[in-house]
């Protein structure tokens, strides 16, 4: 009976251990530069679309999401990963508030692999893309900023400004 009692204490033990890390993205990284390039800004990247939905419009359900918050200045920084259907649909929405035109944005390390990949490739981690409005995903108090579609690829990252 001490034994299993022993058992079971080590097993919740390292299970509250191992847990945490095991959650998914959501694990804490000081943030080098954020949007702003303000290396002051230390934030936690994240992977929950309905924390994120509380914030921001999410007009489609994401294959995967990553984002961060910044606090100063007050800035929103997301990556999604939309199907292929709901990626032509984004676009079509975008492009009928405002044209796309060409847009470079800085890989950062939390990103999707596939994207710190393709901006390895380049020797500058800059990532080519189109920019859209972002108004289908604008909630206050992010009012302002632009939505760039990465080229080749049904990623998304949004920046949008609270002003």
């Amino acid at each position: 009976m001490n034994f299993a009692r022993s058992a079971i204490i080590l097993t919740l033990f390292f299970a509250n251990l191992v847990l945490p890390t095991a959650r998914g993205r959501s694990v804490s990284k000081n943030a080098n530069s954020g949007p702003s390039g303000n290396s002051a800004n230390t934030t936690t990247e994240h992977s929950n679309v309905e924390e994120l939905g509380m914030m921001i419009n999410v007009p489609y359900a994401p294959e995967d999401i990553v984002w961060k918050e910044y606090p100063k200045p007050h800035k929103l920084l997301a990556v999604f990963r939309f199907s292929p259907e709901d990626s032509s649909k984004i676009v079509s929405a975008a492009a009928a508030v405002k044209q796309p035109e060409p847009a470079i944005i800085s890989s950062e390390p939390w990103f999707p692999d596939e994207l710190v990949a393709q901006g390895g490739s380049t020797g500058d981690d800059s990532l080519k893309g189109q920019a859209y409005s972002p108004d289908q995903f604008v909630q206050e108090p992010f009012n302002s900023g632009r939505l760039i579609r990465i080229e080749g690829t049904d990623y998304f990252v949004l920046e949008l400004d609270a002003k």
